[in-house]
């Protein structure tokens, strides 16, 4: 029986929510679990047996955000703290000056993807990046992280030792449990690309291949849900091509959206520079959508190539065209029997999967 400190966000999303699970499954068999929420939190502060509270400010970087979770750590005496995004420094220096045991830090994303999407100059980048370094190296315990390609990324850029990073990959509910997986008969002839419209997702190349895919499809849609920075630059270039009356900007829209135009659609489209996990992707595997997608970062861990859909290449002409005929053919149903088999097996949050997370952290901590 362990004391944990876990730094989340509010329930909503399902990075959270994957906390959350977490959470509950630890208090659930005995250990004690206080929850610290980012964004200014002020729900319950108690659920079941697990305290819950607010960091005093939105994004926790201050001195008071220290003085807090100092204050927090000397009245709990945790065994156990994790940060993540925002908290990370601020919990993991706190950690180290009480001498908590185990220091752990969740890290989500590749350094490709903060290169690419950054707005802040280079040299702010870089200091960014080296202060990160050196609070990870000198404070954390364990890295934990989301995929294979996210470890490897770490142990490049950040000279970490190997067996220091270990995978505890994210885990969702079956949104579709009570629900029939539409057969390819009963879905739209639509494609759909969900991700925040940053430039490191790829939505401009696979915009460049459409006019192609239109003129062997002429009846096809896809469907782009997100938003971000990039719209308005898309939105003109599908004018500029031509296509806009086939390349529907849905926006932001709820979870429940999402996953109803996942499940009407044919095949699910990943094209990013570079990805550390790819949880869309996970969601598309759930309704029994099929993926294609770029052959980079975490993606590779989650689509097995010709079972639950195919790779392609976004920079070579006529690959999306290529990889869209071989999945909407007649091996349609098995990639989608396997997607489904796939999401079951390894990425559902149910009891089997939950309690295979919870052994591989007591072995992490046990070692």
């Amino acid at each position: 029986m362990r004391t944990y400190i876990i730094c989340t966000s509010p329930e909503g999303n399902a990075i959270s929510n994957y906390f959350f699970l977490l959470a509950r499954a630890l208090s659930t068999r005995g250990d004690k679990v206080i929850l610290v929420l980012d964004k200014q939190y002020n729900g319950s502060n108690h659920e079941s047996s697990m305290a819950i509270y607010s960091w005093p400010s939105k994004r926790p970087t201050r001195i008071k955000d220290a003085v807090f979770f100092f204050k927090l750590c000397k009245e709990y005496q945790p065994d156990v703290t994790l940060g993540q995004f925002g908290s990370t420094n601020i919990v993991l220096l706190v950690s180290q000056l009480l001498r908590v045991p185990h220091r752990i830090v969740y890290w989500h994303t590749m350094f490709t993807q903060i290169r690419v999407d950054s707005n802040k100059p280079k040299l702010i980048t870089f200091l960014l990046k080296h202060r990160k370094k050196v609070i990870i190296s000198y404070c954390a315990t364990h890295i934990l992280t989301n995929s294979e390609a996210t470890k490897q990324d770490l142990i490049i850029h950040f000279k970490l030792p190997d067996n220091r990073i270990h995978i505890l990959h994210y885990l969702i509910p079956d949104y579709f449990k009570s629900e029939t997986i539409l057969s390819k008969s009963e879905r739209e002839f639509t494609l759909s690309f969900v991700g925040r419209l940053h430039k490191s997702k790829g939505h401009e190349v696979i915009i460049n291949q459409l006019p192609k895919v239109f003129s062997c499809f002429p009846e096809m849609k896809l469907y782009v849900i997100g938003d971000g920075p990039e719209r308005n630059v898309l939105e003109d270039q599908c004018h500029k091509l031509n296509i806009d009356k086939q390349v529907i900007f849905v926006g932001s829209v709820s979870m429940e959206s999402v996953y109803k135009h996942l499940s009407n659609t044919l095949i699910h489209i990943s094209a990013s520079v570079e990805e550390a996990f790819g949880l869309v992707n996970v969601e598309a595997l759930s309704a029994g959508t099929p993926i294609l997608a770029s052959k980079v970062g975490g993606i590779v861990d989650i689509l097995s190539d010709d079972e639950n859909g195919l790779f392609f290449n976004p920079s070579q002409r006529g690959s999306l065209l290529k990889g869209i005929k071989a999945l909407i053919d007649e091996n349609w149903y098995r990639y989608s029997k396997n997607a489904r088999i796939t999401f079951l097996k390894t990425y559902e949050s149910n009891d089997l999967n939950v309690s295979k997370q919870l052994n591989k952290l007591d072995n992490i901590l046990n070692n």
